[in-house]
């Protein structure tokens, strides 16, 4: 037993003929068989049939053709003398385009097909119809373009994990660079505070200094300043030249009552007075410009 493919328009000619016919042979009707798919020399002019279906149903045998809605493809069983053909591998470049693929189960591929030049050899005795096969090239055009997709998607996956990585390197730069700005942040801070308490310490010194030293130039308008810490029963009175700055008066103040000058605050009249501010008295609106005027107080 073998079987032959063939498109199923030229069914109903073997059919008639009874036989197998070879490209070249005369048919019933006159014409001469064309040759469909064998090439080569004239050595490979023959009949081919195969022992496998597998083989038979492919589609450059048994071209599929539609009918209500399903796809079609025929194969011919076939009686064939035995000892009048010589086995031969397949002839469709399935190597070439599957590799070593097996195409049936049970026939190597260097054995699939059967070749013989023996006329009426071969004999048709039944049709068989197949609807919506899938055969071995679509199984494995199928598992070949799922290899492919696996590939892709291994390719994706290979570069996501490289992106991570490198967003995992940019992360950790960018935390190493953050912590050395954050550390130096620090660092002037600490350097702000320190020259901050040693311009705070100056200025203390220096405002001790000057009261205790003689004045400059001789100063006769004085005045009396008054500062009251708020909770405080009694006034701190200072005598003071009207041209003396005010923050020199602060700073004493600080001093005498051992005060942390970060939260030391001087309010006149409900308005704060900065301790940066070098102006006398009377121009900060103390006192008015006459000697001895009215203290001011802090609250």
């Amino acid at each position: 037993m073998s079987f032959h493919g063939c498109p199923s328009r030229v069914v109903s000619s073997v059919l008639q003929e009874g036989q197998l016919l070879k490209p070249g042979d005369t048919l019933m009707d006159g014409t001469k068989l064309a040759n469909r798919l064998t090439k080569g020399s004239e050595d490979r002019i023959g009949l081919y049939t195969s022992p496998s279906i597998k083989y038979c149903e492919l589609d450059i045998y048994a071209k599929p053709c539609r009918w209500a809605g399903r796809s079609v493809r025929m194969v011919l069983q076939c009686r064939q003398k035995p000892g009048s053909f010589s086995p031969a591998g397949e002839t469709i470049d399935w190597k070439g385009r599957f590799g070593n693929a097996p195409i049936s189960t049970h026939f190597g591929n260097d054995e699939i097909e059967r070749f013989t030049r023996a006329g009426g050899s071969i004999i048709p005795y039944r049709i068989l119809i197949g609807l919506d096969v899938v055969t071995r090239e679509d199984e494995l055009a199928k598992l070949e373009n799922l290899r492919k997709r696996v590939a892709d998607a291994e390719k994706v996956l290979h570069d996501a994990r490289i992106a991570q990585a490198e967003a995992h390197r940019a992360k950790l730069e960018a935390e190493r660079a953050l912590q050395k700005h954050v550390l130096l942040e620090q660092n002037a801070e600490m350097a702000k505070k320190a020259a901050e308490r040693q311009v705070e310490k100056e200025r203390q010194a220096l405002a001790w200094e000057q009261l205790k030293a003689p004045p400059a130039q001789a100063q006769t308008e004085k005045c009396i300043i008054g500062i009251k810490r708020n909770g405080d029963a009694k006034t701190t009175k200072f005598k003071i030249f009207m041209n003396d700055q005010m923050h020199t008066v602060m700073d004493v103040y600080i001093l005498r009552k051992q005060l942390d000058s970060s939260k030391v605050r001087f309010i006149f009249d409900g308005l704060p007075i900065s301790r940066l501010d070098a102006s006398p008295p009377h121009l900060l609106g103390l006192v008015e410009a006459v000697p001895c005027s009215p203290c001011a107080s802090k609250s």
